[in-house]
């Protein structure tokens, strides 16, 4: 099949340095100090634009994120996606409630342009309270993507050879690491690539993610957007990862050839998918939406960390890899996790590997 368009951005301080500043308007927070301005990005007629970003906010202050599209040559208003800060108590992190319109809507973490966009633009607002001191933007990076229909196999399944597997030094269930964990799929996973990061960097940052009441204490109050009212949305698992310190983001792969180039280089990978029962064998029960971690690949399998087991001695699974393919393909398009420290060698930008 044609895939559909794809294409990956990340800006880093030095970039951002560069952007124009303009002063806040009217309908802006009233605690905005400045605005800046993303490039006008080309978007080749996406469906869906995802940001994310890594922000150092100090206390009583924090960004926010919007998002606008160019569809026939005519801007739509700009979006809000996030207000977002690293504050452990006293947050200001949420999503926005529904925002639609004849040029769009938001669906909590992604923007939705009515047609197919020829441009996106990014503006975050930086934030403060009265004497705090200001935040800064130290990343942002936008996935663009075509639609895709749902139910329907995407791209070429290249099943990857030769096998492998990460070690990760902490399995942690959903269910069984901590009581009222039945939503918490997204902190699960992400513990477990964190601890996956301390063991190999040694970073104190990441010391207290080798205990499974990380997640409870942590992860899962850190990464929870009461506008959503859980803690599945995307692009605050992946801001609170850069927030200590990890580059961090969520894009879009095609095949499961590009995933295992990522855990070849020696990083996990988090993965959104759904199934129903028997569409993936050995995965518990059914969900309509979920998220495990990706380790490696063996013998036409991918091995997964699968924070849903109720098992402890069966948290590490193999899933058939057609299977697992069609089901995260068909459920999220193929929405990953990316989270590794800053400088951390990747695959080769341009070999459609989430990056442009």
């Amino acid at each position: 099949m044609t895939p559909f368009p794809h294409a990956f951005v990340r800006y880093d301080a030095e970039a951002i340095a560069g952007w124009p500043r303009e002063a806040p308007r009217p309908d802006d927070d009233p605690q905005a100090r400045v605005a800046l301005l993303g490039p006008e990005l080309a978007a080749g007629g996406a469906a869906e634009a995802i940001p994310s970003w890594g922000a150092d906010t100090p206390p009583g202050s924090w960004v926010e994120i919007q998002l606008r599209a160019r569809s026939a040559g005519r801007w739509s208003r700009f979006y809000r996606l996030a207000a977002w800060d690293s504050a452990p108590a006293g947050s200001r992190r949420t999503s926005f409630p529904s925002q639609r319109d004849d040029d769009g809507r938001v669906a909590t973490d992604t923007l939705l342009p009515a047609a197919p966009a020829d441009a996106i633009q990014a503006r975050v607002l930086l934030c403060a309270a009265p004497g705090a001191d200001m935040p800064e933007l130290e990343s942002l990076a936008l996935c663009l993507t075509g639609g895709w229909e749902l139910g329907v196999g995407g791209w070429e399944n290249d099943v990857p050879t030769p096998n492998s597997q990460l070690l990760i030094p902490s399995y942690y269930s959903q269910y069984l690491s901590f009581p009222g964990g039945e939503g918490w799929c997204s902190p699960t996973s992400l513990a477990m690539a964190l601890a996956y990061w301390r063991e190999r960097t040694g970073d104190d940052r990441l010391a207290p993610f080798g205990d499974a009441s990380c997640v409870p204490d942590l992860v899962a109050p850190m990464v929870f957007d009461p506008e959503w009212e859980g803690t599945g949305n995307w692009i605050f698992n992946t801001a609170y990862a850069a927030s200590l310190g990890l580059t961090a983001y969520v894009t879009r792969m095609h095949s499961l050839g590009q995933v295992a180039r990522w855990t070849e280089a020696g990083v996990p990978v988090v993965c959104s998918l759904a199934w129903q029962p028997g569409e993936l064998d050995g995965a518990p029960g059914a969900t309509a939406g979920h998220l495990n971690l990706i380790v490696g690949f063996e013998e036409g399998h991918v091995l997964v960390a699968e924070p849903a087991s109720r098992d402890m001695g069966q948290i590490l699974r193999r899933y058939r890899a057609d299977q697992l393919y069609d089901c995260w393909q068909r459920s999220s398009g193929g929405a990953v996790y990316l989270l590794h420290p800053p400088g951390h060698p990747r695959p080769a930008p341009g070999s459609g590997d989430g990056w442009a």
